[in-house]
């Protein structure tokens, strides 16, 4: 049974545009959950973005204000736009990375991107826990994120459906064939 649509012959400059806005689209979706990522893991309305804030060496004392109180004080030092604008940069940075380490040119799987995620995440945390010396909550936190970011940014970027539809629709036709060619030799065994 096929889901999608048999390829169609498309000419090359076509196949360049279409490569194109679709290359765009997904650094558009990849910036998108970027920011949402980022929202979420330190945004003090949720409890790990609370323990978080709480763990920052900062001016104020922040664990008598409200998660609000602690909203705020974030907003002041980085506004939306501003979190926009790095979302956006640390896109592109992985894209970088991603055609640095070579998962553009070779058939990569979802186990190596993991691996490469996790890998960056564990460095992430060490560099950060050296850096803000006995905070441990905070360095996991953000090591937690880069591991994160990296894994879905570049799923986003890098995941092909195409090749693997058409890889299941010609094993569904050989196993067609290997079932028709069975009925036939046992038809002529009876």
């Amino acid at each position: 049974m096929a889901y999608f649509l048999v390829p169609e012959e498309v000419s090359p400059t076509e196949a360049i545009i279409r490569r194109r806005i679709n290359f765009s689209f997904r650094l558009l979706i990849a910036s998108f959950t970027s920011c949402q990522i980022f929202d979420f893991l330190f945004s003090p309305v949720w409890i790990h973005g609370y323990i978080w804030s709480l763990n920052q060496k900062v001016d104020l004392e922040l664990s008598t204000k409200s998660a609000g109180d602690i909203f705020k004080h974030q907003l002041s030092v980085c506004s939306y736009s501003e979190r926009l604008i790095y979302s956006t940069v640390l896109v592109f940075i992985i894209w970088i990375f991603f055609l640095i380490s070579g998962f553009w040119n070779e058939n990569r799987t979802i186990w190596q991107l993991l691996r490469l995620s996790i890998i960056i995440g564990v460095l992430t945390a060490i560099s950060r826990c050296l850096q803000m010396k006995q905070r441990l909550y905070s360095a996991i936190h953000e090591g937690f994120y880069a591991y994160f970011l990296i894994f879905f940014t570049g799923l986003i970027l890098t995941l092909q459906l195409s090749e693997r539809i058409i890889d299941s629709s010609a094993e569904v036709k050989s196993t067609s064939i290997i079932k028709s060619n069975f009925l036939l030799q046992s038809k002529k065994l009876l």
